[in-house]
């Protein structure tokens, strides 16, 4: 479609069954399903599409794959069907990821694990939140934070990496967080803040995309704070 697609399974699961073949495309997507969205592992078993815009909502969890290029998480409601779904959310798990540059405007939200991942990601209005573990990956440059100082992520257990930076110096500028146990690895500096409590620096493995991070480490700086 050019404008809007939806694909809704009110009683049931999304399933790709024919590989890397993209399976929506439009500049904006609504994905719908009782069950699950897509498969894990990657393109091939996620739901590939191509869009601009994304909103998706699953009972259990979902795998959404953008081939084309950049990708936003909306608010947005479903063609001719009326479904208004909120951002990305999932019943269990969740995990997006884009070629392209990944911005957050919508949350992206699961009961236990969350991942997305871009050649860069953009947190905008909207943040990442997970009860067990939270993976940001930027594959190709930097996790940039625009929105002041809004948590950006949530979860139990949080992985952050990027090739580029993570946050920037100033009050405002850095990736606030909010979790238990944080690993951090980065090409440039990171700055990352707490905003909750107590933190452990951890070895964890990201959710979906398997990267194994020990501790906080940076190519230039890094500067972890809590409160």
């Amino acid at each position: 479609a050019g404008n809007n697609a939806a694909v809704v399974a009110n009683n049931g699961d999304i399933t790709d069954t024919n590989g890397a073949t993209v399976d929506v495309s439009a500049q904006n997507i609504v994905l719908v399903a009782t069950g699950n969205i897509g498969q894990p592992g990657g393109a091939g078993n996620s739901l590939e599409i191509t869009g601009q815009e994304l909103a998706a909502q699953s009972g259990v969890s979902s795998y959404i794959s953008d081939v084309n290029g950049n990708l936003v998480t909306s608010n947005l409601t479903a063609a001719s069907f009326g479904n208004v779904v909120n951002g990305v959310n999932a019943g269990a798990d969740t995990c997006v990821e884009t070629v392209g540059t990944l911005t957050v405007n919508a949350n992206v939200t699961a009961v236990n694990n969350a991942a997305i991942q871009g050649a860069s990601v953009v947190f905008g209005v909207g943040n990442v939140s997970a009860g067990n573990n939270a993976a940001v990956v930027a594959n190709n440059g930097s996790i940039t934070d625009i929105n002041g100082v809004t948590t950006d992520v949530s979860a139990a257990n949080i992985v952050l990496v990027a090739t580029g930076n993570i946050g920037a110096p100033g009050v405002g500028n850095g990736l606030e967080i909010a979790g238990d146990n944080l690993a951090a690895q980065t090409g440039g500096s990171s700055y990352i803040s707490d905003v909750t409590g107590n933190l452990t620096i951890a070895n964890l493995t990201a959710a979906s995309f398997g990267n194994v991070v020990n501790g906080v480490n940076a190519g230039v700086d890094t500067c972890v704070e809590t409160v």
